[in-house]
């Protein structure tokens, strides 16, 4: 599997200068694009945010920064998971209440992801997400979980996919198994935003899984097909070509294929629009996922503009850990 990074190597320095970032009298109205993305999907920026204002004052300037166009929905879920690990290393579980659900619950999920780690066993997973608002968002952080608690390597896949069964996670699509195939690519919780995994053989691993567990892995298919084409140059024509693929695969995998695609378009600025379901409808050549990449693509649409800040957080009840 072949891993590359979508940011530069000055990442070491641009954390260092962060400082100057930090919210104190007409610092605090810098925008994203001004901080930089190098700094905002690092951890340690976060961490002196929420060491030097407090978890609540870090919220409010995490919300205000992300408040911005220039951010994909995807980038702004994954400056959540970095946001989040910094308040579980600062505040530990006691930062679970700092977590909304803007950005596709991104700071839910790597908040469940850190807390199970540490407990592991101890943490009745199945019971503590029945509590939750949204219970598949819960399990899909459990998903980034079990993985990073049973291991990076590629037989330990198969065993948070169990681990996701044994925890009675509900069947959905976007639930703990794409939780598993998201930390298995991404590795969030290692402390790693930047990275654009390929991997050719991505659906020889989602083929030795059935049911919802097979659905999450091909789910994410399409966004590692996207990383093999440069980010600058990823339109229309690499929508295409997915699209293309996903057809070519097994006819029950192809519906959370076309979904991912779906998602995977809302992520591009080139594509990144409502007229963009025509690219659903010209590369797809069934109906049925011409259909499931445009109700997911809408989705994250909407969400996009209803999650794009806001302070819903709170609604969480606590967690017991040892």
């Amino acid at each position: 599997m072949k891993r590359t990074l979508i940011i530069s190597a000055l990442v070491v320095s641009s954390v260092a200068l962060a400082v100057w970032w930090l919210p104190t009298g007409s610092q605090s109205r810098a925008s994203a694009q001004e901080i930089g993305l190098e700094t905002l999907v690092h951890t340690d920026y976060w961490r002196a945010l929420v060491r030097d204002s407090g978890p609540h004052r870090a919220r409010t300037e995490f919300l205000r920064i992300t408040n911005d166009d220039w951010l994909s929905l995807g980038l702004k879920h994954t400056i959540a998971h970095a946001f989040s690990q910094a308040l579980y290393k600062e505040v530990g579980s006691d930062g679970l209440s700092y977590c909304g659900d803007e950005f596709v619950y991104g700071c839910l999920h790597e908040m469940m992801g850190q807390i199970l780690v540490e407990n592991g066993s101890s943490i009745d997973a199945s019971r503590v997400c029945l509590q939750h608002p949204d219970r598949v968002e819960c399990e899909h952080g459990l998903g980034h979980g079990f993985l990073a608690f049973s291991g990076y390597e590629r037989e330990k896949v198969p065993v948070a996919m169990e681990m996701c069964t044994t925890a009675g996670a509900l069947p959905a699509l976007r639930g703990c198994a794409w939780g598993v195939m998201m930390e298995w690519y991404y590795q969030q919780m290692s402390g790693d935003f930047t990275l654009q995994p390929t991997d050719p053989d991505a659906y020889v691993l989602c083929r030795e899984f059935e049911g919802a567990a097979r659905a999450g892995c091909v789910y994410n298919i399409p966004t590692l097909w996207s990383h093999e084409t440069p980010p600058a140059t990823r339109d229309a024509t690499t929508i295409a070509s997915i699209a293309k693929r996903c057809s070519e695969l097994d006819s029950g995998d192809r519906e959370a294929c076309a979904r991912g695609t779906g998602r995977l378009i809302q992520g591009l600025p080139a594509t990144r629009s409502v007229e963009s379901t025509s690219l659903c409808v010209d590369g797809f050549p069934e109906a049925t996922l011409q259909e499931a990449c445009s109700e997911t693509l809408l989705e994250y649409l909407n969400q996009s503009s209803s999650m794009n800040g806001g302070d819903s957080a709170g609604e969480f009840p606590p967690v017991a850990t040892r």
